[in-house]
C-alpha cells in the first residue's frame, strides 16, 4: 500500500489542530468582556450571597460590560427596590487546571445608587466550571468597619 505525502500531511495536520483545541480554554463571559467581543451582555444568574445568605431571587438581572479596557463592571439589578449595584474590578493570575481555570481580582470598587467605594483592602477570586458552565466571582469587601463576602455566580456562555 502506497500512502502519499498530501494525505499524510492532511492527517498529521488534522490530528494536531483536533490537539490544540481540545487544550484551548475556553472564552468565558468575563473573557470575551476583556477582549472586546461582549458589551452589556446579560447573564443568568445562579446564586447571589452576601455573609453566606442567598440573595439570588432579589436579582433581577446581571450584566457583564468592560470599562477602560481593563476592569469588569459587573452591574446587579434588584428586582423590588429598583436598586442598581455596580462591582468595578481588574482579573489576573490565571491558573489553568483540566479544563477548569482560576484567577485573582484586584482593585475592586463598588458603586451603589448615589455613593461609590473603593477598598484597598479588598480581595478576590474567579473561577469558571466547565461541568456546570458556571462563572464564579467571590470578593470580600470592607466597608465601614465592616467586612463583607459577596458570592456572584452566573451561567455564562456555553
Amino acid at each position: 500500500m502506497k500512502i502519499d505525502l498530501k494525505t499524510t500531511t492532511f492527517v498529521s495536520l488534522f490530528f494536531m489542530l483536533n490537539i490544540l483545541g481540545s487544550c484551548t480554554p475556553p472564552k468565558t463571559t468575563l473573557a470575551k468582556v476583556l477582549d472586546g467581543s461582549l458589551s452589556g451582555y446579560s447573564v443568568e444568574p445562579v446564586l447571589y450571597s452576601v455573609n453566606g445568605t442567598d440573595m439570588t431571587g432579589e436579582i433581577q438581572h446581571i450584566r457583564l460590560s468592560a470599562k477602560d479596557g481593563e476592569y469588569v463592571e459587573c452591574e446587579l439589578s434588584y428586582k423590588n427596590s429598583g436598586s442598581v449595584h455596580y462591582w468595578m474590578f481588574k482579573t489576573d493570575g490565571t491558573k489553568q487546571k483540566d479544563k477548569a481555570f482560576s484567577g485573582r481580582l484586584h482593585d475592586i470598587s463598588m458603586e451603589a445608587d448615589d455613593w461609590g467605594y473603593y477598598d484597598d483592602k479588598a480581595s478576590g477570586s474567579f473561577e469558571y466550571d466547565p461541568e456546570t458552565g458556571t462563572e464564579t466571582v467571590n470578593i470580600t469587601f470592607h466597608l465601614h468597619k465592616s467586612e463583607y463576602r459577596y458570592t456572584i455566580r452566573w451561567r455564562g456562555i456555553q
